[in-house]
This record gives C-alpha cells, structure tokens and sequence, in this order.
C-alpha cells in the first residue's frame, strides 16, 4: 500500500512542491497518513484527498480531508 495526496479536481497525484504527475510511480508515498496530512496543510493543498493506492485500483481508498486550510 501507498500513501498519496490527490488533487480533487485535477484527480493528480502529488509528486512534491508544484508537481502533479498522473503516474503513480512518480508520486510521493508518504508512507502514512499523517505524514500526508502535515504536507496538505504545510503546503495549502487545497483540494485535495488522501488516497491509499494498492496495485490493483479496484482496492483503493480516497479519504476526504475535511478542515484543511
């Protein structure tokens, strides 16, 4: 499992500072979702979910972040 941020409205993946990629190989894994959460927040990524990815896309899991900003 990994741990993604993803634009609500882009549907991209976070990929660092000012980068967005529709490739989940070149997206940040935060690990945890805490570690997601701090960025959303430090950064003011807005809109945005956390995403727990798996390889098969039948399994993953966006959580809506409510209180960001």
């Amino acid at each position: 499992m990994r741990i993604f941020l993803r634009n609500t409205s882009t549907r991209l993946l976070y990929a660092g500072p000012e980068e967005w990629t529709e490739d989940p190989a070149a997206a940040l894994d935060f690990e945890m979702p805490d570690r997601a959460l701090d960025r959303a927040q430090s950064e003011g990524l807005a809109p945005v979910e956390l995403l727990m990815h798996f390889d098969n896309p039948a399994f993953e899991v966006p959580l809506t972040i409510v209180g960001l900003g």
